[in-house]
């Protein structure tokens, strides 16, 4: 099997009932488990401060679980309707990243960002040129007086988010067109994406040492090691249908995809930090912008496919 995907790809590409009621039965458990934990530790939140963080981590769970269920259900889907799903996805995430750098045309630019996804099934080749094109308009509009440190930056950010954004989700993209694509993709993408979410959970209630207080004060130690567990967990589960992923492989690509999402993450907070914002937009409550909820792909999924395929090579 090639990463060259076949230029026929259906509107649906739906995986094996059991696949997926596996990955919906990790979703279900997953948040089940944390809105159980929430409430038994809510005893804890003894003040006003404690209470209002309370009632924000609520509300990242709960967006967090309607992304979820929606990702689970683009998934599912497969075909040219997950293809659309990324489309959306990431030319939002794009248009934040150019926002906070202060692009007043961010939608605009980062759209054929956006719409290159489509060229992924169309194999690497195609893939690379539309990604190369996706940058032009940001290009055209730099040429354009007055010329500003603001415009150029805009080009950077751009140039940034077709590497960090829109390349992981072509991976992803082509990832799910694999044999075993349907769990691979889940377990990629759920793996850093519950580890964040259960790393959130233990750092608010039993977070005592700051991971990197410079680039992200909030993130625990304690945080990082429930996340780890979270995730490793997650990878154990999903990895029962990958007949070519034993356990000791579903240990180490679970704790690989945990530690490059948390870089992601802190590469995210340090951009946040330079140019003086808290988060990316808006869209998600208790999140801010889809950035702030996917960051912690930019590295797992290249990182992710890359394991899975050397592994694979291997054998």
């Amino acid at each position: 099997m090639t990463l060259v995907a076949s230029v026929t790809t259906p509107l649906l590409d739906l995986p094996p009932p059991q696949e997926a009621a596996a990955v919906f039965g990790t979703l279900i458990g997953a948040f089940s488990l944390s809105a159980v934990l929430v409430r038994v530790m809510r005893t804890r939140a003894v003040n006003r401060e404690k209470r209002r963080d309370e009632g924000n981590l609520h509300r990242r769970f709960v967006s967090l679980g309607v992304l979820a269920l929606t990702l689970g259900i683009a998934i599912t889907a497969g075909g040219w309707v997950y293809f659309a799903f990324l489309a959306v996805c990431t030319t939002v995430a794009v248009a934040e990243l150019l926002t906070v750098v202060g692009e007043r045309h961010a939608l605009l630019l980062a759209l054929p960002a956006g719409l290159s996804i489509f060229f992924a099934p169309l194999g690497p080749m195609a893939a690379m040129a539309a990604l190369s094109l996706a940058l032009l308009p940001s290009a055209l509009f730099a040429l354009r007086p007055p010329y500003s440190v603001s415009v150029a930056s805009s080009v950077v950010a751009l140039a940034a988010g077709l590497i960090l954004i829109v390349l992981p989700a072509m991976l992803l993209g082509v990832m799910r067109q694999y044999p075993d694509g349907y769990l691979l993709t889940a377990l990629i993408i759920l793996v850093p994406q519950i580890s964040d979410a259960f790393a959130l959970l233990f750092g608010r209630y039993f977070g005592q040492h700051q991971l990197a207080p410079r680039l992200s004060p909030g993130k625990t130690v304690e945080g990082a090691i429930g996340g780890l567990a979270a995730g490793i967990t997650v990878s154990l589960l999903l990895s029962n249908g990958l007949e070519s992923v034993g356990i000791a492989i579903a240990i180490g690509l679970g704790a690989l995809l945990v530690g490059a999402g948390i870089i992601g993450d802190l590469v995210a907070s340090t951009i946040k930090r330079s140019v003086g914002v808290d988060d990316f937009g808006r869209l998600l409550p208790g999140h801010g912008g889809l950035l702030d909820r996917v960051d912690s792909l930019m590295f797992a999924v290249p990182l992710g496919v890359f394991a899975y395929s050397v592994q694979m090579v291997m054998g």
